[in-house]
C-alpha cells in the first residue's frame, strides 16, 4: 500500500516506537528487500529488549515486527511488507521522507548509527 500524502506528524508518530526507528534505520543506507528476520537480529543487536536473551528477544522482536510494526509501516506507506514471504522493501515515499528518518534516528541517544544489518 503506498500513501504519498503521508504527513510529518504521521512520520513522528511512526518513529516514536525504538524498534520502527531500528527498522527504518536500516532501510537509510539500503534500497534492497530484506527478512523480517534480519530485522529482529538488528532491533535485538540495538538491545531494544535488554532483560531478554539473544535467542528470545529475536523471537519476541519477530512477532512484534510481524504483528505490530511491520503492518503499521506498510500502512502508511513507507515500507512494503510481504508478509508470505517474510521480507520488507522501502518504497518510494520512503526514499522522499529519508533524510526527516535519517535525522529521528540520528537523533536517538540510544541508537548507534548506522544500522546495519
Amino acid at each position: 500500500m503506498c500513501n504519498d500524502a503521508i504527513e510529518f506528524d504521521t512520520l513522528l508518530d511512526l518513529c516514536r516506537h525504538v524498534r520502527r526507528r531500528v527498522v527504518l534505520g536500516v532501510f537509510i543506507d539500503r534500497s534492497e528487500s530484506t527478512t523480517v528476520t534480519a530485522l529482529a537480529e538488528a532491533v535485538v543487536e540495538h538491545d531494544c529488549d535488554a532483560s531478554a536473551t539473544p535467542r528470545t528477544g529475536r523471537t519476541n522482536a519477530t512477532i512484534a515486527l510481524s504483528h505490530r510494526h511491520l503492518p503499521k509501516l506498510d500502512s502508511a506507506g513507507l515500507l512494503e511488507y510481504d508478509s508470505t514471504n517474510h521480507l520488507v522493501t522501502p518504497t518510494s515515499t520512503f526514499d522522499r521522507w529519508k533524510p526527516q528518518i535519517g535525522a529521528i534516528v540520528e537523533a536517538d541517544p540510544e541508537l548507534e548509527t548506522p544500522i546495519d544489518l
